[in-house]
């Protein structure tokens, strides 16, 4: 009996099958992870709040969820695997403040009509970036690259004799 099955106490597994008691360990695990990942995707994706119209039908939105929780599920990987590689003493953040954390990531325009990134990237970013194979200078010059574009798409937009009423009128990105 492993060490672990030692330390979990007298509980009872039911099970339709004859199995040992590893085995239907590890499927209730299984289910009970699948469990939480769908209570959790209540909270995560707004599955709380189904409501529908003729246009909206829930099984749209459940689809839509349903993808949601893949991506989440394979960002979670991505970090727990992270994580486990590096052993840093700060760890990687969870699923959600990993998102609000990449969503920082910004370009601005400025009064003088240049975008520009709006703050640099910090360690945290970094290290996410890092978990998905992305090399932080790499990021940073496609960031610094689109900015110019968007600079020279507005001062296309503003010698234009038509009238633009925002940059993507006048330019494809």
């Amino acid at each position: 009996m492993s060490h672990e099955l030692r330390l979990t106490g007298y509980s009872a597994l039911i099970t339709t099958e004859e199995t040992d008691a590893e085995t239907a360990l590890t499927t209730y695990r299984r289910l009970a992870f699948g469990g939480r990942l769908n209570a959790a995707s209540k909270a995560f994706l707004g599955d709380s709040s189904l409501r529908s119209d003729y246009r909206n039908r829930p099984k749209e939105k459940g689809f839509i969820i349903f993808l949601g929780m893949i991506i989440r599920q394979s960002i979670y990987l991505t970090l727990q695997q992270e994580a486990e590689k590096t052993k840093t003493a700060v760890p990687l953040p969870e699923v959600a403040e990993a998102i609000d954390e990449l969503e920082k990531i910004s370009v601005v325009r400025y009064a003088n009509g240049r975008y520009s990134q709006r703050t640099p990237l910090t360690r945290v970013q970094k290290q996410i970036l890092s978990a998905f194979g992305l090399d932080h200078s790499a990021v940073t010059g496609k960031i610094k690259a689109l900015a110019e574009r968007l600079t020279s798409c507005a001062a296309e937009a503003r010698k234009s004799p038509k009238k633009a009423t925002s940059v993507n009128d006048t330019c494809s990105i």
